[in-house]
């Protein structure tokens, strides 16, 4: 048992725990605190990634998520992985498939989605403060999705819209389709 084999109160925040120095990060036990969380912010959005895909081999990536009053992401896919969304505080509304865009399903706090891979969605927060979610990929990999989008929005200047061809470029080089323009207005 790993808790009598490592008591927890006992265990250092941010530990990587296996049977020898050789242990890859997928074989390993990885305990990480809310406060250590990388934390990379685009669109908007901020993400607290408790758990990366290097951490885990690849498996996964844990993170929790802020989405700000009537904010949400255009209708896209992701090609590599599937999500869970679990709405720990707020609602959100989410559309997916062929309807995606057109029809909206509320999810209230303790309520969650599962977004399959290769599934048009989006999601949008209807309520007048941040919703938060915890967030799981499967595999990991969305979280470099993110932070690379994070640093294309911090290299723009002031007040300034990032860089669109670099976010699509980054989307691409991770799996991710937006199936609108992004920049464009929304349509009427």
């Amino acid at each position: 048992m790993l808790a009598a084999t490592f008591p927890t109160a006992t265990l250092p925040t941010a530990t990587l725990l296996g049977p020898s120095s050789s242990t890859t990060s997928a074989e390993a036990v990885h305990l990480v605190q809310a406060q250590e969380a990388r934390r990379v912010e685009a669109f908007g959005d901020r993400l607290d990634v408790l758990l990366s895909s290097a951490q885990t081999g690849g498996a996964l990536a844990v993170a929790f998520g802020t989405v700000p009053p009537h904010h949400g992401p255009p209708p896209h896919v992701h090609h590599r992985e599937a999500e869970v969304m679990v709405v720990l505080e707020g609602a959100l509304e989410f559309s997916a498939g062929a309807e995606v865009g057109r029809t909206w399903t509320r999810v209230a706090a303790g309520g969650a989605a599962f977004l399959p891979r290769g599934v048009a969605h989006t999601f949008r927060n209807p309520e007048d403060t941040a919703t938060r979610t915890l967030i799981v990929a499967l595999p990991g990999g969305f979280e470099e999705f993110f932070a690379g989008c994070a640093e294309v929005f911090a290299a723009a200047e002031q007040g300034a819209s990032p860089d669109m061809a670099a976010i699509l470029r980054v989307a691409d080089a991770h799996g991710i389709e937006f199936l609108v323009p992004l920049g464009a207005p929304p349509a009427a």
